[in-house]
C-alpha cells in the first residue's frame, strides 16, 4: 500500500493477489488518503470491493441514451448553457439523436452507432453543418456521463468536413435601394438603417433602450439582448461601445425627440410601447427586399 501525489492530489495505490488498485482520494488530504487506503484493503479482503468501472458498468445499464438526454439538458445544458443553446440542444436531441440511439445504453454506443446516424440524418437531406451540430450535441452528453461516471470514455466522434460558406452582405448601392423601399414606415426604416450601421443582432435592437444610447458621446452601449421572451446578457457575456456615425446619430436624435414625448424606454418599439415580434419584423424586411428587387435577406445579414 503506498500514497503519493499527481496533479495535485492524494492517491492510493493499493496491491491485492497480484492486483494493482490505483485510486484516487474522496478527499484531498494525506490522512484521509491513507484512511481510504486502508478502507480499500479492508473491502478486497472481505470481497465486498466494487472498482470504478464495475460501478460505470453497473450504472450504465440502468440507463439508455433516451434516459439520461433529460439529466443531461436539467442538470447541464440548463445550468451551463444559454436558453437558446439549451433549446437548440433539446431540438438535437429530439429530432435526430434520440429516433437513432435513443434505445441504446451509454455503454453500448461505438462509433458505428455514431456514423449510423450522420448517414441517417444525410439521408433525410440536412446539410454536414447540421449534421455536425447533431454529434456536438451528443459529444457533450457522453462527456457528461463520463463526468457523471456512467461510462469508462467517449465513443469517437468523427464531424463531417463543411465547405466554407460565402458571407451575404448588402453593398452600398443595395442598402441605399433598401432604405428606400423602407421609408414607408418610419419603424422599419430607422431599425434597418441603424442595424446596418452598428451590426448589432436582431435580439439586441429589439431590447435596445434609451439609457444604452449615448448622443453626445456619440456611443451606442449594447448590454442586453432579448431571446425567447426573456431579456438576457448579451452573446459572449461582454458588453460592447459602438461608436455612431454622424448620419446615425442625427437619426437617433430626430428619433428621440419624437419617442421622448410618449415616455417609451426602447428605442424601437410599438405604438403602446410594446416589443415588436420577430417574425412580424422578418416579413416587412423581406416585403422591403421585394420592393428594392433585392434577393430576401435576414436582420442578422445585416450585420454584415
Amino acid at each position: 500500500m503506498r500514497l503519493y501525489e499527481r496533479d495535485d492530489w492524494w492517491w492510493v495505490n493499493v496491491r491485492f493477489e497480484g492486483v494493482r488498485h490505483r485510486l484516487k482520494s474522496p478527499i484531498n488530504q494525506k490522512r484521509a488518503a491513507e484512511q481510504y487506503a486502508h478502507r480499500v484493503m479492508e473491502q478486497l479482503i472481505n470481497g465486498t470491493f466494487v472498482s470504478k468501472k464495475e460501478r460505470q458498468k453497473a450504472a450504465a445499464k440502468t440507463k439508455t441514451v433516451a434516459e439520461f438526454a433529460p439529466d443531461f439538458i436539467k442538470n447541464y445544458a440548463r445550468v451551463r448553457n444559454r436558453i437558446s443553446e439549451v433549446e437548440s440542444k433539446q431540438g438535437n436531441l429530439d429530432r435526430y439523436i434520440l429516433p437513432v440511439l435513443g434505445d441504446m445504453r451509454l455503454d453500448e454506443v461505438k462509433p458505428l452507432d455514431v456514423d449510423r446516424l450522420a448517414a441517417s440524418m444525410l439521408a433525410t437531406g440536412v446539410s454536414n453543418k447540421t449534421v455536425n451540430n447533431a454529434l456536438a450535441t451528443l459529444s457533450k452528453m457522453f462527456h457528461y456521463a463520463v463526468e457523471s461516471e456512467l461510462i469508462a470514455k467517449v465513443p469517437r466522434i468523427r464531424l463531417l468536413p463543411v465547405s466554407e460558406c460565402k458571407t451575404d452582405y448588402l453593398k452600398p448601392d443595395e442598402l441605399v435601394s433598401l432604405l428606400e423601399a423602407a421609408s414607408y414606415n418610419r419603424e422599419w426604416h430607422d431599425m434597418i438603417f441603424v442595424a446596418a450601421r452598428t451590426g448589432v443582432r436582431w435580439g439586441e435592437l429589439s431590447e435596445l433602450r434609451w439609457s444604452d444610447v449615448d448622443l453626445d458621446a456619440g456611443m451606442l452601449h449594447v448590454t442586453r439582448n432579448f431571446v425567447r421572451g426573456e431579456v438576457i446578457d448579451r452573446k459572449n457575456g461582454a458588453d460592447v461601445h459602438i461608436p455612431l456615425s454622424p448620419d446615425t446619430i442625427t437619426l437617433l436624435k430626430t428619433r428621440r425627440q419624437l419617442r421622448h414625448l410618449q415616455g417609451n424606454a426602447l428605442v424601437f418599439c410599438k405604438p403602446d410601447g410594446g416589443r415588436h415580434i420577430h417574425r412580424r419584423a422578418d416579413v416587412a424586411l423581406k416585403r422591403c427586399c421585394r420592393k428594392a428587387k433585392l434577393r430576401e435577406i435576414s436582420w442578422h445579414k445585416l450585420r454584415h
